[in-house]
């Protein structure tokens, strides 16, 4: 059975049929089935121990059982990469508590890079080890700086539009431009761009590239949109449209997002799933009692349980070599162990150097970041939001510091309910902030301060932009995250498409690099990449390197498939974008029937002919 009726933009979209287009009714022929490819006893390894690798063993050692055998490589000192949660004794104006500074990651933000979609893994994480999700309030008010001032972001209230003038400039634009690329025939571009000039050729303002749109990419990438690339980074946050479609009844959705429906459909616990999506209508997610770092703690606890997996902390993986004469790869060839399969979960930085630079990866660029946690004994002393974003617009003169954001976790939710008073977990109180400097800025010669001049910016900023004294007793951390965020920069398709072609040439595809120098950033990105490259070996083909379908091929005419409008698959997608009262309607949408122990069934459709699936 086909999976769905793809289409690309340069073919016109066939008639589907209710066979064809079914949704999650459909259940993957892959389900259940390993690749032919799959060796009887494979040997692999997973160079990484951040969330991509520790992602990619786990769905590799449920798939694959005993012969098989997985060894995981972290070249550190602690699992988890970038996911830093640390529980912090603080003692500041007469005030003793504990706080829970996220040094890394904050939440899990599924309001980018298409995150509604990969949030699914997080759901058959937490269905498999039972763990609680804490949905954070996304809702609040953003800020964008400007002129000194606090800007409504959207989304926000047609008044509070109305009032901001960053959006009445850019309103008439955005009208016309969208009109004007709803009825062309190539909505995307022929050739990849900028951010900034996409928007400025496609739009006509610069406000909206250098003002909204920089911001934005300044939260999410700490990138600059004049070298960000409109292919591979602004699908999702630009909304191009998909092919337009004759059938009223039916919507076009990214393949790969139907793809991965259906492969969660045929393995997540339908109660389970329920509870969850019960419970969690934002865009934010993190948990309760450790952060953000509960995440890779329960990924490693699963993988020393587990018979087939050998976890090695503290052993980077210094020389990765293909051996034509066996078909293999070693790692480390004083102590060479021949591996059928090693997928890297390392930046593309480290994999050049491990690789001895036989792959084009010296292009593939990413930027550092400076971040400081402050916690002030002090409430009601900020506007209750989310934050703000400080956009290229803003003269080096009035933000000195080369700040990307402001970000109010106490007002969200991130670090509540972690302080322990006899016995009773309570909220912390307070005022918790988090400062992002840097980025790009860093990369354009602005010096890099050490960590103690990173805690006086960050209060002089406060000071300036929200009025807080910068001597007002507080606790403050800093940290510099060097090469953290990934930049997927004008010509990155390219460059994709000649690694995948290097990776066939030089390794025979024993080799697969997956993460964010590669694909989606963040963490929604880890995830989907360790979910989708183990399905992808044990279903697919064990020959896959995972960037197939991340080059220029692609990002100039992504395919797309038509899905019932009626479908869950498009209920699920909406329902992290209504309110609460369509959302309890979704929500009875999805109410099992007796012995139905899923959202996806098994159960047929009638077809016009009165056949059935």
């Amino acid at each position: 059975m086909s999976l769905g009726v793809v289409v690309s933009r340069s073919t016109p979209a066939p008639t589907p049929t209710y066979a064809d287009c079914l949704g999650v009714a459909c259940r993957s022929g892959n389900t259940g089935h390993k690749a032919r490819d799959v060796p009887e006893a494979p040997n692999i390894a997973v160079v990484g121990g951040g969330l991509t690798g520790l992602t990619t063993a786990y769905f590799l050692a449920k798939r694959l059982e005993k012969p098989a055998q997985i060894t995981v490589y972290e070249a550190s000192s602690r699992w988890g990469g970038w996911l830093r949660s640390e529980k912090t004794p603080v003692d500041v104006g007469g005030v003793k508590t504990q706080v829970l500074f996220e040094r890394g990651p904050r939440s899990m933000s599924t309001a980018q890079t298409g995150g509604r979609m990969d949030r699914l893994i997080l759901y058959q994480l937490l269905c498999d080890f039972g763990l609680p999700l804490t949905p954070l309030d996304g809702t609040q008010p953003r800020w964008i700086l400007h002129e000194n001032q606090l800007a409504a972001a959207p989304p926000c209230s047609i008044i509070d539009a109305l009032k901001n003038p960053v959006l009445r400039q850019v309103a008439l634009p955005l009208i016309t431009g969208y009109l004007k690329n709803l009825f062309r025939r190539t909505p995307y571009p022929s050739r990849d761009m900028s951010i900034a000039e996409f928007l400025e050729n496609t739009y006509g303002s610069k406000v909206l590239s250098e003002t909204l749109m920089s911001a934005i990419v300044h939260g999410v990438w700490g990138g600059s949109v004049h070298d960000l690339s409109a292919w591979s980074v602004a699908p999702h946050m630009l909304g191009w449209p998909a092919p337009m479609s004759r059938d009223d009844d039916f919507t076009f959705v990214p393949t790969k997002e139907f793809r991965l429906w259906q492969r969660i459909g045929s393995e997540i616990d339908g109660v389970a799933f329920m509870k969850l999506f019960s419970v969690d209508n934002s865009s934010m997610v993190s948990f309760e009692q450790h952060g953000m770092e509960t995440l890779s703690h329960m990924l490693v606890d699963a993988l020393e349980s587990m018979p087939n997996v050998e976890l090695r902390l503290g052993t980077p993986a210094t020389d990765i070599a293909y051996r034509e004469r066996f078909d293999k790869v070693v790692i480390n060839r004083e102590n060479a162990r021949p591996y059928d399969k090693v997928i890297s979960a390392l930046p593309a930085k480290q994999l050049h150097k491990a690789t001895k630079q036989t792959l084009p990866l010296e292009d593939f660029k990413s930027v550092s970041v400076m971040t400081v946690n402050v916690w002030y004994p002090y409430e009601d002393i900020i506007p209750k939001g989310l934050g703000y974003l400080i956009p290229d617009t803003v003269p080096q003169e009035e933000n000195p510091e080369r700040a990307l954001g402001v970000f109010f976790d106490s007002g969200v939710g991130v670090g509540a309910g972690r302080v322990e008073v006899n016995g009773e977990r309570l909220a912390e109180r307070g005022t918790k902030l988090f400062v992002l400097m840097g980025g790009h800025y860093f990369d354009e010669g602005h010096p890099i301060p050490t960590e103690e001049e990173a805690i006086q910016q960050a209060k002089n900023l406060l000071e300036r932009q929200l009025g807080i004294p910068k001597d007002t007793p507080c606790h403050a951390v800093a940290n510099l995250a060097k090469d953290c965020l990934p930049q997927h920069t004008v010509g990155h398709a390219e460059r994709i498409t000649k690694l995948d072609q290097a990776l066939q040439a030089k390794f025979k595809n024993r080799l697969a690099p997956i993460g964010g120098s590669f694909t989606k950033p963040g963490v929604a990105g880890a995830l989907r990449a360790g979910y989708d490259m183990a399905f992808d070996l044990t279903y697919e083909s064990f020959h896959m390197n995972g960037l197939e379908e991340y080059g220029a091929e692609h990002a100039m005419s992504p395919s797309f498939v038509k899905v019932p409008d009626n479908s869950p698959m498009l209920r699920y997608n909406a329902h992290l974008s209504v309110n609460k009262k369509n959302t309890e309607s979704l929500r009875r949408g999805y109410e099992f029937s007796p012995g139905q122990e899923t959202i996806w069934p098994d159960a047929a459709m009638e077809l016009p002919s009165g056949r059935r699936v």
